[in-house]
């Protein structure tokens, strides 16, 4: 079994007196996939289908509301990522050298994590890989942790719709995939503005079930092998990943976008794609052997 924990991999970067910002630091060992079968992504069209009539009610819905969405918010992302994966400074090497880059009177400032992040996407420093972020169903105020990060297991269950989104739900509904969503999310990007490669957590055992939509069906989105420096593109309108492998979507010449629902699967779901006990990832899979020998790095300490 691996033998890596939270303390080789987290570090909590004080900002100031009274702000711990939680990175995680980077690591090269290819992707962990989903399931027990260590797949890139699942293509989940099987269940999902994408030609109905529901499905062009809901786009044509969703499309409305860009634009629109009554809560929306700048991405704050939790992995470090060197300068040379995206081309560009990523949020963290901001934070993490936060006595270098950031004005003092402006770091003693803030109060909680999403101060920093949208302080710096707000100079221009960092552009927000999303044109907007925006929720059609947002997560319980109880899946928000005390350091202002997501609780991977609460994000699951009991989202609250701030949308009008009722052709959504009925697509939704009609898959037959979801005992509960616990978030609803709509990533949009304007052309020529590509999503950097990013991991949403580390290689720790998650349950994060979760769809991605595309009705743009050429969208070129992507699970990133950063051993072997290869892009594994999806190539399907409909899809789960596992959020702790690297990912991105690069830039296209045209307006679009991605829903994200993060939710409970059915048991029989989580039997098809080879999750045990409803986990997307676990160091009982196969794909563990990976995480045995790789060398973590502490920030801007990568050769």
């Amino acid at each position: 079994m691996p033998n890596q924990d939270k303390s080789k991999i987290v570090v909590n970067k004080q900002v100031n007196p009274n702000l711990s910002y939680r990175i995680f630091k980077w690591y090269e060992m290819g992707y962990l996939g989903v399931g027990s079968s260590g797949k890139p992504f699942f293509d989940m069209t099987p269940w999902i289908d994408m030609d109905s009539d529901l499905a062009a009610e809901a786009e044509a819905e969703v499309t409305a509301l860009i634009g629109k969405f009554k809560i929306h918010h700048f991405p704050k992302n939790g992995a470090y990522v060197p300068a040379d994966i995206n081309g560009k400074k990523w949020l963290n090497y901001y934070v993490w050298n936060a006595e270098k880059e950031l004005p003092e009177d402006v770091r003693m400032s803030f109060t909680k994590p999403t101060d920093i992040s949208n302080w710096i996407y707000e100079q221009g420093w960092v552009p927000p890989d999303w044109t907007q972020m925006g929720y059609i169903m947002r997560p319980n105020p109880k899946a928000w942790a005390e350091d202002g990060h997501l609780d991977f297991d609460k994000i699951r269950q009991d989202g609250v719709w701030v949308e009008q989104a009722p052709a959504l739900k009925r697509w939704i509904e009609s898959w037959n995939i979801f005992d509960d969503i616990g978030r609803i999310v709509v990533f949009q990007n304007s052309p020529n503005n590509a999503v950097g490669i990013h991991r949403d957590t580390a290689f720790f055992p998650n349950s994060m079930q979760n769809v991605s939509i595309q009705f743009n069906r050429n969208r070129p989105s992507f699970v990133y092998d950063e051993a072997a420096k290869e892009k594994i593109y999806h190539k399907t309108p409909a899809y789960c990943f596992n959020i702790s492998d690297n990912h991105g979507v690069d830039a296209t010449d045209y307006d679009a976008f991605t829903i994200r629902m993060d939710g409970v699967f059915k048991p029989e779901i989580c039997q098809a794609l080879g999750l045990v006990e409803g986990r997307i990832w676990h160091p009982s899979y196969k794909s563990s052997m990976k995480i045995r020998d790789i060398q973590i790095f502490e920030p801007d300490e990568r050769p």
